[in-house]
């Protein structure tokens, strides 16, 4: 499950509409979608009054992520154990967008083609 979480928060932080939340409802959004939201409430120390507007507006990101399978944290051989930890990977890319989009999921991006090429753009309020 933390393969998806971390798909699901590269994906979010990527929408506009994430600044609304702080990073610890996103990160705790995110835990109540794949573990558990008693979970999410105990680690955060946040109420499900708290997290529920943030984990609403996650859940096209989350059945994209379900849709195109986890992302796998790569292990390199000339890496310490002890450092593991400081290794980012960041799964989100167009693809994954780009079907959100397609779905008409996230309401914040509009999608479009110019000349075979595919375009993101960000919709203002």
């Amino acid at each position: 499950m933390l393969q998806y979480v971390i798909l699901v928060l590269d994906l979010c932080i990527l929408d506009i509409e994430s600044l609304r939340f702080s990073y610890s409802v996103i990160a705790a959004s995110a835990i109540a979608h794949f573990i558990s939201k008693e979970t999410a409430m105990h680690v955060s120390g946040l109420s499900w009054t708290e997290l529920l507007p943030c984990v609403s507006w996650m859940r096209p990101f989350v059945e994209v992520a379900l849709e195109n399978g986890p992302v796998f944290v790569k292990h390199y051989d000339d890496v310490p154990s002890e450092d593991c930890h400081n290794i980012q990977t960041h799964s989100a890319c167009l693809s994954l967008l780009v079907s959100i989009c397609l779905h008409g999921l996230v309401p914040s991006f509009v999608l479009f083609v110019v000349s075979g090429e595919v375009f993101l753009a960000f919709l203002q309020e």
